[in-house]
């Protein structure tokens, strides 16, 4: 049987934070647009995108709050919650517990108005895992499963009890061990792989200091540039100085599309992703010389 929590305050508190986030993000790209091109303009766009990607977050928490379920059955509890699937076997449920007020100290995870998700210290009963969306924690029950504690909210605790008091009667239908599901793109190997990671992150930071580059020295572009030279080292294509913001453009669009490859084949091929990744930190250093050149 699928048991649903409340969730109707924490996803109306989530759609609110990515509207107004949202808000935040047509206003600044407002002003980027009535702002000439200078440093400044250059961390309004910074900060654009990053009210993106909070815009971003905001809803992956709404979406996962939203999804939240528990699952019961004569084998298990699965919990659901966004990419994460969390099974309790049967076999070693030992009872529930009324929250009866205990105070909570919350730590790692994700914790909101009425959303947590994550490990939380609970009085009289220690370190617990939270799936639940509460407005107080009087809204809690506690299941007590082997070693592990779960702090969970739902909408009528004792239909729940009654259900789980017949499944623990009738019996599991099949063998279920305790574990946690992720989705496949959390799993994958590259997002433990430092060297990766730094390489990734490293190129990224590069094209972001061209675009600073160049947004600071843009008053003093010349309005026409030499954009293309011939083998002899004659100009062989001159443009509008707004062009020069290709280079560091087409710079990311390599990065993007070596990363994406490199994640890929970091699954079976590990050097070949780091030579996709070291190639897309040479294209960067590359088109910081190319733009030197042009707009120095």
């Amino acid at each position: 049987m699928l048991f649903r929590p409340p969730r109707v305050a924490p996803v109306l508190v989530g759609l609110g934070a990515v509207l107004v986030t949202l808000a935040l993000v047509a206003t600044g790209v407002f002003l980027f647009l009535e702002t000439p091109i200078s440093l400044s303009s250059f961390f309004l766009g910074l900060w654009v995108f990053l009210l993106l990607v909070l815009a971003a977050l905001n809803g992956w928490r709404t979406w996962c709050c939203w999804a939240l379920r528990y699952h019961l059955t004569r084998d298990a509890l699965t919990i659901h919650w966004g990419h994460r699937k969390e099974v309790v076997p049967m076999r070693e449920f030992r009872k529930l517990v009324s929250s009866q007020g205990k105070s909570i100290s919350w730590s790692a995870g994700v914790h909101g108005f009425a959303h947590h998700v994550g490990p939380g210290n609970v009085a009289e009963l220690g370190l617990t895992s939270f799936y639940a969306t509460h407005l107080s924690p009087a809204n809690l029950v506690y299941l007590l499963a082997g070693d592990r504690r779960y702090g969970l909210s739902l909408e009528d605790p004792q239909r729940f009890e009654r259900y789980l008091e017949t499944c623990l009667g009738l019996g599991p239908l099949s063998w279920q061990d305790a574990r946690i599901e992720e989705g496949r793109l959390v799993h994958l190997p590259f997002w433990r792989d430092t060297w990766a990671l730094a390489m990734l992150v490293g190129a990224f930071l590069i094209n972001l200091a061209l675009f600073a580059y160049l947004s600071y020295h843009y008053p003093q572009i010349p309005s026409f540039l030499a954009l293309h030279f011939a083998p002899s080292g004659q100009v062989d294509r001159i443009g509008l100085k707004l062009e020069v913001f290709k280079l560091p453009g087409i710079a990311l669009v390599v990065l993007g599309g070596n990363g994406l490859m490199g994640i890929l084949l970091h699954v079976k091929e590990r050097y070949m992703a780091y030579l996709t990744l070291v190639v897309a930190l040479l294209v960067q250093m590359l088109f910081w010389v190319a733009a030197v050149r042009i707009a120095g």
